[in-house]
This record gives C-alpha cells, structure tokens and sequence, in this order.
C-alpha cells in the first residue's frame, strides 16, 4: 500500500509543469467576487476585502448580519441566501452543503443588481445550519424591462415615499404599516387563517384594497406585497399618530364581515408600523423595519406592534448570550474529551488520484456512528475565544493518529489565539517529543486572514513550525491579502485555495485568470498548490491541467481498487 502511495513530506510535490511569465502583483485586480462568512448563531458575516468596491456599496454600509443581508434581497426575484439555506436544512453532508443561486439585491431605494452567490452551508452537531461560506458576484444592473411587476410596483411605492417625505437629513414625517390579513373560516372554531388559504380569498382581498382606498387621504400610498402582505405608506404622519393610525387602520378594515356566496367572513388585522426619522432615514429602511415589526405579531397576543430597535438589540443579546453558555457547554473539557473526534477531508494526488493526506478538524458522530465536519465548533470556540483548547485536544488526537499510523499524513489548522501564545512552540515540540516519527508527516494550517492581521508575528510563528521540521500550509488562500513578495518571505509549503473559489469555476469564466494567477504566485515560488470544494471531473481536469498537485471533494478514482482503498482509508 505504501509503495503506491504518492510520496509528500518531507519534500511537498511541487508542479512540474512550465511555469507562466504572468504578473501577479494585481490579481486582485481581476477578481470580480466577494467572498463571505456567514455564522448563523451570531448572525455575523465577515466580507473579503474588496467586498465593497465589487458590491458597489460606496453609498451605503456593507451588511454586516445576516438580517441586514436579508432586508436588502429583493422579494420575487429568486431565491435568496437565507431562504435557499433554511429549504435545504431538513438535511444536512459532512462536506456541507452546496448551493448556487440568482438573485438580486436592492441596494437603494431605486438600484436594484443581480448577483450570482455560490458557497455551501455547514451543520451543527443537531443538524441545524451554522456556518455557510461563499462567494458572491455582481452580474450588473438588473433590467427594469424584465422585473417583476411586483418588483415595480415596490421601487414606484419606495419612490413615492421618497419624492413626498425625503428631506436634507432624510426622511421625515413618514409612517408605513405593514399588515397581513387573516380570516375565520366560518367553521366556528374561532381559528384566523391567512386570506390566500380560503377559497374566495380574491374576493376577500377586493374588497379589503376597496375599504383601504376608501379610507386613506390623497397623498397616501399601498401596495401588494409577494407575500401577500400589504404596505401602507401615511405621508405627515410622525410616530405619535402611528399607533392611533393602526387601530383606525383595523377599525375600517376588519370592522365589518365581508359577505361572500357561502356568507360572511370576519377579518382580523396584524399590524406592524415603523415611522420616519424615528426609526429609519431611507424608504427602504423604513418599509424593511415595519415587516419587521409585523412578523413580530406572530409571537404574543398584539395584534399592533410598532418597531422598538432597542427591543430587538436586546434580543440579540439574549439570543448570543445563550449561544455563548451553550458554546462554553459543549466546549467544556469534559464535552471535548468524551464527544471530540477527528474529522478528515482526504486531499487526492491529482495524478493518481489517491488520497495523499488529510485536512483535518473537530468532528462529532452522527446518529449513524459516522463522523460528520463540525464546522461550527470551530467558530463557537472562537466567539466563546475558547479557540486554544479546541486547538490543544485536536492537536492531542491527530499526533495520536499519525503515531499510530506511519502511513497518514495530516494537515491541522490552528487558530489565532493558539498562535498568539508565547509558549506555544515550545507545547508543539513537546508533542513531538511524545510522539516520534511524526513531524514529517505533520502541516500546521494557518489562515491567510491571519497572515494579513500579524504577518510579524505570524512569520515568527512559521519560522518557529519550519524549525521543528513540520510544514505550513496557508489556508483560505485568495481573498487578495497575499502578495509574491508575502509568500516568499513566509515560504510556506503548501496552499490551500479558497474552497468559494473553486466550487463553480467550471462555470464562472470571470474568476478563471485571477484563480490561474493565484496558483502562479505559489507555483513561481515552488510551493505545492491545493484545490477544495470540488465538485465535478470538468473542474478535476481544469485544476490538474493548470498544474493542481491535491484536489479535495468530489473526486472520481481510476480502479475500482482504487475506490475502495479510498473508502478504507477516509
């Protein structure tokens, strides 16, 4: 077994292709994507650092939570990231899972763009979304011609508000409602159901947008929303008549029953209300906040709530301070030691398509006895900054392994608070000591991200693994912070390219040259180059003719032999 398996440490394989005369100093420069990180338990996103130039977010701020990102895709046209993630979560794959999606973003009341997102969403130890990583493109204006009629009816509404209520300092005087209308079956049970599940719900919603024409002055506007919902603009309307407003709102409508052929149908209002500028400055704030506050209707018995902005913060703090108890919980010594297991991503020899070493990482077992990727452990260590004992125990468990078995090779990332301690090398050469025989079969992984914060620190940290006669491969390879001139003064052994990168460059032709440019960066300093997040052979054989040593994901096995030494050994 071991005479066929490609040989990689001490000395990495590098590519033994020609190498291009190409200029990588700016290949940034032709990087047309934003790459993100999103942690579903924080809400957190963490953006590349081009992700405001290539989004065009120059006017407005990068959103930075998921619930920003959120209240900026436009409704109807796609499905958006947290849709997509949350339809998908009934299931869940140690790889993660992919997605590809289009759709478009409203980045101001009247701007709306189309991207492409593609990244793939992690689980935690229940199955529930935690993390997903991406990348996301810009593909240009969207064409007003081929929007929605939803989609212009919402810009007309944002722009009526606009043009009547916008002032130097934004908008004022401005109140939008935002309600959903339910109606009795007529089955005497008392239970409201949403008007579009009964059978004459068209006739129902006729006539509500009757009684609502019939109510509002002049200068007022409203519109249909997708959801069903309706959006009531009340021009001169500051927040001491909202509320008032709301209840005259739901007298007018839902006071009377609405007769149909099979009789009459009672109605009841939900309403959420936000006004200007006390609760937003912009027309998109303005109606992004009042559904948010009537989505806030469906927990409670109010059947009114008006937006409180410090009512949610301190929800999201109740809801992070739980996320921090259960991190430090599930990353206690005792839940480490008896649940902590080794997870591995085998990295395939692109030549022969062997398994040639592992990435490794925290693993859990699944209700199947099968080790899944726990990808959320890693970024709840580093919110509950817990990050040195996850380090500490993994380290514990992959030198066991390469101790016990001569023929495994691992790569292990550490975090930044592990390389931030000051004795750290001298605990590594200690677990070397322990352990003989396996510092060169052993890569440290460290983040370009890292790399990018502290490169002084991070290069006395390398220089300090390389003495040690252990390799270091940079992880997260091609958000743009790394230069010729950073990777040679690191030299590092191996990098890992950026998995958002790779999963569709198949098919996203833009991203190929600034891809091509990064592998010519490392490969002009004869340093190994891997590939993750693969998905299909056209984008094995792209990577392996560009001069790819180690491809990870979906990778198909020459032999039948071969197939089932891979299942033997991952």
């Amino acid at each position: 077994m071991s005479a066929s398996k490609p040989k990689l440490l001490k000395k990495i394989r590098t590519s033994t292709s020609k190498k291009r005369s190409v200029d990588t100093s700016h290949a940034l420069e032709h990087f047309k994507s934003a790459l993100y990180t999103w942690t579903l338990d924080d809400d957190c996103i963490k953006w590349s650092s081009n992700a405001k130039d290539i989004l065009s977010f120059q006017k407005t701020s990068l959103p930075m939570t998921g619930r920003h990102y959120a209240a900026i895709t436009e409704p109807g046209c796609g499905m958006g990231r947290a849709e997509a993630i949350a339809a998908d979560a009934v299931i869940s794959h140690p790889r993660g899972m992919p997605y590809h999606l289009h759709y478009a973003l409203r980045l101001n009341d009247d701007t709306i763009v189309m991207v492409i997102d593609s990244g793939r969403w992690f689980a935690d130890h229940n199955g529930h979304p935690s993390v997903a990583h991406g990348s996301l493109t810009v593909t240009g204006l969207a064409d007003p011609g081929l929007l929605p009629a939803q989609t212009k009816a919402r810009s007309e509404f944002l722009s009526i508000m606009t043009r009547n209520c916008r002032t130097r300092g934004g908008l004022k005087n401005i109140s939008v409602l935002a309600f959903a209308i339910d109606c009795d079956f007529g089955n005497g049970t008392g239970i409201y159901h949403s008007i579009h599940d009964h059978p004459h719900g068209l006739e129902i919603l006729d006539e509500v947008i009757t009684r609502i024409q019939s109510s509002i002055r002049r200068n007022d506007s409203f519109f249909l929303q997708s959801d069903g919902t309706i959006a009531l603009a009340l021009m001169s309307c500051s927040s001491y008549d909202l509320e008032l407003a709301a209840c005259h709102l739901q007298g007018k409508i839902a006071a009377e029953p609405i007769a149909t052929k099979d009789g009459d149908i009672r109605l009841t209002l939900r309403i959420g209300g936000a006004c200007a500028p006390d609760h937003a400055t912009t027309s998109l704030q303005l109606l992004n906040h009042a559904v948010e506050a009537l989505q806030n209707t469906k927990t409670g018995s109010a059947e009114i709530k008006i937006f409180d902005g410090l009512a949610r913060t301190y929800a999201e703090m109740d809801k992070a301070l739980g996320t921090f108890l259960g991190t430090a919980e599930l990353l206690s010594e005792s839940s480490l030691h008896n649940n902590l297991v080794l997870a591995r991503r085998p990295l395939h020899d692109a030549y022969s398509r062997l398994p040639a070493l592992h990435l490794v990482g925290a693993g859990h077992r699944n209700r199947n006895c099968q080790v899944d990727w726990a990808e959320h452990l890693h970024h709840a260590a580093d919110i509950a900054n817990l990050s040195a004992r996850l380090d500490q125990h993994l380290m514990e468990l992959a030198c066991s392994e390469l101790a016990d078995d001569t023929d495994k090779r691992f790569i292990l990332p550490v975090s930044a608070q592990t390389l931030a301690e000051k004795d750290w090398p001298v605990h590594l050469a200690n677990y070397l000591g322990s352990h003989s025989g396996i510092a060169s079969r052993l890569l440290i992984g460290i983040s370009e991200t890292l790399v990018a914060d502290d490169l002084a620190l991070m290069k006395r940290r390398i220089d300090s693994i390389k003495a040690l006669g252990i390799g270091v491969a940079l992880l997260d390879f091609g958000n743009g912070l790394t230069s010729p001139e950073l990777l040679e003064r690191l030299a590092v052994d191996m990098v890992l390219l950026d998995g958002a990168l790779i999963q569709n460059i198949a098919s996203a032709t833009d991203n190929r040259f600034y891809v091509r440019n990064l592998m010519d960066m490392a490969q002009g300093k004869d340093t190994a180059v891997a590939a993750t997040w693969i998905e299909d052979e056209r984008t094995v054989t792209l990577l392996s003719d560009w001069g790819v040593q180690y491809l990870e994901g979906r990778i198909k096995t020459n032999t039948p032999a071969m197939e089932e030494q891979e299942r033997r050994i991952a």
